[in-house]
């Protein structure tokens, strides 16, 4: 968004994920007016992707105030994926 591309993919997807992907967008926007509105374009079959009762619900964890909270008090969280923060530059 930042860059005005358009987001390409390959594969299977499901109407699910396309309709979260624009409103995930128009959350971000409102948050972030310089990002630019992009299109998703897929190559690949669409399906119903139906939840398996064997999910489990995961989190990314960086250590950070608002990380520890969710860990801490969201009690449905199985599986912490620890992360460098997102908002630390990877460059010096």
């Amino acid at each position: 968004m930042k860059l005005n591309e358009d987001l390409e993919l390959i594969g299977t997807l499901s109407s699910k994920a396309i309709k979260a992907f624009y409103k995930a967008q128009d959350e971000l926007l409102i948050a972030h007016p310089p990002l630019n509105k992009i299109s998703l374009k897929h190559e690949g079959d669409l399906t119903e992707v139906k939840p398996e009762s064997s999910r489990t619900t995961g989190s990314f964890f960086s250590g950070g105030l608002d990380s520890t909270y969710t860990a801490e008090s969201i009690k449905e969280i199985q599986t912490l994926v620890g992360i460098w923060g997102f908002d630390i530059s990877l460059k010096r």
